[in-house]
C-alpha cells in the first residue's frame, strides 16, 4: 500500500503584487513597520523593525514588536525572549508584554519562567485579561509541558515519505474511514502564487493523496 501525490487542489490565496527597488542605505519605514505589524505581516513588520533598531536602538516601541514579531514567525522564536525580556524593563510597558513574554518563554521550553510571567500577567490586569487563550490557559498547558517532559510517552510519528511529504511544513492531514486518501495542508516552496506568510514559509495549499494498492 503507497501514497502518491496527485493534485493541488484548492488555492488558499492569491494577490497581485509589485516589486519596488530599494535605495542600498534604507534604513526602515516606521510607517510601514506598523503598518505590517497591524495586519499580522511580522515577517515585514521583522524586516523593518530590524532596520529601525539600527539607528534608535532604545526605542521602546521598536523593541516590543520586533519582540513579538519574533514569537510569530519561525526565523528565531529564541530572539523573542531576548527582545520581550528588554522590553519588560520599560516601567512604561504595556500590561500585555508579560503575556507575550510567556509565550515567548513557553515556545523556549522555559517553563517556569512562562509560568510566572503568566501569573504577573493575572496580577497587573486584576484578573481582566485581553487574549483570546486565557492566561489560566497557558499556565495549564505549561503544567501539562512539564509533565509530559517529565514522563516522556513512547509514540513513534512516522514520515509517509517524499512521495507525500516534503522538507516544508505539512501540516492538518484529515484522512476519511476508509482511509482511501489523505488530505493536508502545505506551506512548500512551489505553491501557487509564491506569497510568504507570516510564519516565513509560502501561504498553503491544500493537497489530496489517493492510496494505490499493489
Amino acid at each position: 500500500m503507497r501514497y502518491f501525490l496527485c493534485l493541488i487542489v484548492i488555492l488558499i490565496s492569491i494577490c497581485p503584487f509589485f516589486l519596488f527597488a530599494q535605495p542600498t542605505d534604507y534604513q526602515g519605514n516606521p510607517k510601514a513597520a506598523k503598518s505590517d505589524f497591524s495586519l499580522g505581516d511580522y515577517i515585514g513588520a521583522l524586516k523593518e523593525y530590524e532596520l529601525l533598531l539600527k539607528n534608535d536602538s532604545a526605542n521602546a516601541e521598536f523593541i516590543f514588536n520586533l519582540g513579538i514579531c519574533y514569537a510569530n514567525t519561525n526565523v528565531d522564536k529564541s530572539k523573542a525572549v531576548y527582545f520581550l525580556e528588554k522590553a519588560s524593563s520599560n516601567p512604561k510597558v504595556e500590561n500585555s508584554i508579560w503575556y507575550e513574554l510567556g509565550r515567548a518563554y513557553l515556545s523556549n521550553y522555559e517553563f517556569d519562567k512562562a509560568i510566572a510571567s503568566f501569573n504577573k500577567y493575572k496580577m497587573v490586569t486584576g484578573g481582566k485579561e485581553g487574549f483570546y487563550i486565557s492566561a489560566r490557559h497557558e499556565i495549564e498547558m505549561c503544567k501539562q509541558a512539564i509533565y509530559l517532559t517529565e514522563h516522556p510517552v513512547d509514540v513513534t510519528i512516522e514520515n509517509l515519505g517524499h512521495e507525500v511529504n516534503s522538507e516544508w511544513p505539512d501540516f492538518n492531514p484529515f484522512i476519511p474511514v476508509d482511509e482511501s486518501f489523505v488530505v493536508f495542508t502545505g506551506k512548500r516552496n512551489t505553491n501557487t502564487g509564491g506569497l510568504e506568510d507570516f510564519d516565513g514559509y509560502n501561504t498553503s495549499d491544500i493537497y489530496i493523496s489517493y492510496q494505490k494498492y499493489d
